[in-house]
């Protein structure tokens, strides 16, 4: 799969568990971050992609859009919405 325009392909970290205590479930669709496998080429209007294949980022909990992709969820960012918060 490649991404068109500014869009980037991220796959999710797995979720980890905070609390030894006991057993906490994490959703995976709670985990919000995540490394880039596929980045669009950009676009005229914006040329200079920030994120790059291998980034780790971290976006916003109601950005993207859930994709499958080799039998796995994956997320479809675009940058130029600015749903990136970061790169960790």
């Amino acid at each position: 799969m490649t991404p068109l325009f500014e869009n980037i392909l991220v796959k999710r970290d797995a979720p980890k568990d905070t609390n030894n205590d006991w057993e906490t479930v994490v959703k995976q669709d709670n985990v919000l971050t995540g490394i880039v496998i596929a980045a669009g080429p950009g676009t005229p209007e914006w040329p200079d992609m920030q994120c790059a294949v291998g980034d780790h980022i971290r976006w916003h909990r109601n950005a993207g859009e859930s994709v499958n992709y080799n039998g796995e969820k994956h997320l479809i960012l675009n940058e130029r919405k600015r749903e990136i918060i970061a790169k960790l």
